[in-house]
């Protein structure tokens, strides 16, 4: 793949290409290594060690006025990736002028100091362990003028570092390093390497010498190094930093600075067409704060999801504005919270935070409920058949005048005998036994078959007009009691005071339970807590505009906008725990709109 896109958002060859035709034009060297196919187009053969150098040398001096010389047989760096570290250097390091710096093994080409010198006006002292690159090195700073602001000196050790500030005053603000990547001919070879067998062959050709690529142990190796200098020499160098050519090299790296106590590291990526490099750095300095890496940054971000909302969908108008109204309602239905970022006729953008999921199992909710529903119908029904065959029966054996009366008054469970009593009687035992159970709650002129009429009257009425649940506004609902058709337990007084307990005065103030209703069988319909404080905390909260969640399953950017000559909805995460909910949530809307 390409890693162009990815680039340093400064680098001119991000967005310029280089055109290959233009160039063989201008310079005889790049000339003479490019071919032309059939359509005009300009074409170099990165498996030749010369199409390299014409590439470089013909960039350099194309885009940076540079002159630069190097030989076939040592590394021909690619300019494109050079930039790269040096506008990193930059970023760290903001707006500082006239730094100071250090390239350890500045190679042939001496690349990073002459960029750095003619973009930057910084300054260098460069070191190199091989002879051949030391002298190409130092003619390419004299032929760009640059000898006041590079100074190439020959390394003899390893330890390039404490060697070159060891008798040098005053400090510098950072070092840069491409260090020999392989440790062994044959891992140069990629003999030794990692890569799959399906990763296919590089495109062009290395020209690095043994000295250049290899080294015991080696990048890592080289780097550690490096950092157990940088415990020596502290703050001789503000910011320490090295490229890398293998992404398994960083965690070894971090984890070495971890254990030499280095809390202030970090680290990027380099990159350009189809290569990749890596960069590490660190730092004794507190007041260095490292920019976050581009590519990590951008690599996470994923692009939005979006659905091309289908035209005549439930019926509204095919507008920005309509559907924008319908996707708040169904956020207001999910209780999901949002906040208007945009709002036009053209554009509808909202942020929507989601603290609780209820997208999901749509159908498996719509099935609940109707069994529920169902269920609670059926009960409703039960105990409205249940009342109505109780007033039924009160009234045949009122008619009929007959009742049930225990002969043997001391044991109640014995065979009780059936016994026949003039209605006339049955009034005036009723009568008498009202006035003594009721006594002043009851006017002395009202009949006991009054209260009994009252109260089927009320029984009935209540039994007949359910609904006066949902028409309720107090605080609490009284017990709706049913009289019994049952047998009547010792004798009709008995009966007379369960009527009167239940007769329409009590049904005005609430009833602790059942046991007021003093007969056998009761039919009682169970009232669900409608106290004020219920009601409160079982009504469902309204979504407010722009309110502010403490906990949250994700946070998106939600958009409903016009897609050509659709109208499209996107969904672009911001944060949270599961990137899977948005994806959910977005199914939600596709089912509902379309």
């Amino acid at each position: 793949m390409a890693f162009n896109k990815f680039m340093h958002p400064r680098n001119i060859y991000k967005e310029k290409r280089p055109d290959f035709k233009a160039l063989a034009v201008k310079y005889e060297e790049f000339r003479e290594q490019a071919t032309q196919d059939l359509t005009g187009k300009v074409h170099l053969d990165f498996k030749k060690p010369e199409s390299h150098r014409a590439l470089m040398c013909a960039l350099l001096k194309d885009d940076f006025g540079l002159d630069v010389q190097i030989p076939l047989d040592r590394l021909i760096p690619a300019v494109p990736q050079r930039l790269n570290y040096i506008l990193w250097l930059e970023d760290i390091f903001g707006m500082q002028k006239n730094l100071k710096g250090i390239d350890i093994g500045t190679g042939a080409s001496c690349i990073y100091p002459l960029l750095g010198c003619k973009t930057n006006n910084w300054s260098f002292l460069t070191t190199e362990v091989d002879e051949q690159n030391l002298q190409f090195a130092r003619e390419n700073v004299t032929r760009n003028g640059m000898n006041e602001f590079i100074e190439v000196v020959h390394s003899k050790s390893d330890h390039v570092l404490s060697e070159v500030l060891s008798d040098r005053p005053g400090a510098y603000d950072f070092c840069m390093c491409n260090p020999p990547f392989f440790g062994s001919y044959l891992e140069a070879q990629g003999v030794l390497s990692s890569k799959t067998a399906d990763r296919p062959e590089p495109m062009s050709i290395s020209t690095a010498s043994e000295v250049e690529g290899i080294v015991q142990g080696g990048e890592v190796e080289f780097v550690k190094k490096m950092i157990s200098q940088s415990l020596v020499l502290k703050d001789k160098v503000r910011v320490y930093t090295s490229m890398l050519g293998k992404k398994s090299s960083v965690q070894k790296l971090k984890a070495e600075l971890v254990n030499s106590q280095i809390t202030n590291f970090a680290s990027t990526e380099f990159c350009q067409g189809r290569t990749m490099r890596w960069a590490i750095a660190w730092t004794f300095d507190p007041t260095i704060t490292f920019p976050k890496s581009a590519f990590h940054q951008k690599s996470k971000e994923k692009p939005p999801l979006s659905y091309v909302i289908p035209a005549g969908v439930l019926d509204i108008d095919y507008t920005v504005t309509a559907l924008g109204r319908k996707v708040k309602d169904m956020l207001d239905d999910l209780k999901i919270g949002y906040k208007h970022i945009t709002n036009t006729t053209a554009e509808l953008v909202l942020h929507v935070s989601a603290k609780e999921i209820m997208w999901t199992n749509q159908r498996k909710k719509r099935r609940q409920n109707l069994r529920a529903s169902l269920e609670t119908e059926k009960k409703v029904k039960s105990d409205i058949d249940d009342g109505q065959g109780d007033k039924d029966d009160a009234e045949n054996m009122e008619d009929s005048g007959v009742i049930m009366e225990d002969t043997d008054t001391g044991n109640t469970s014995d065979m009780v005998n059936v016994k026949e009593t003039p209605k006339s009687d049955i009034k005036n035992n009723y009568n008498q036994d009202i006035s003594e159970a009721a006594g002043a709650n009851e006017p002395e002129n009202k009949s006991a078959l009054d209260v009994v009429t009252d109260a089927e009257s009320v029984a009935a009425s209540d039994i007949k007009g359910i609904h006066l649940l949902e028409q309720t506004v107090s605080p609490t609902i009284p017990t709706f009691c049913a009289v019994s058709s049952t047998r009547m337990e010792k004798d009709s007084s008995v009966h007379a005071h369960a009527m009167s307990s239940c007769s329409s005065a009590d049904l005005t103030e609430p009833v602790e339970s059942n046991a007021s209703c003093s007969s056998t069988h009761t039919v009682g319909i169970t009232v669900p807590d409608m106290s004020e404080s219920k009601l409160k905390s079982s009504a469902i909260a309204p979504v407010v505009e722009g309110t502010t969640e403490a906990e949250f399953m994700f946070k998106s950017k939600l958009s409903v906008k016009k897609f050509s000559s659709a109208i499209q909805m996107e969904i672009a995460w911001m944060e949270g725990g599961n990137r899977e909910l948005m994806h959910q949530l977005l199914q939600y809307f596709k089912n509902k709109l379309k």
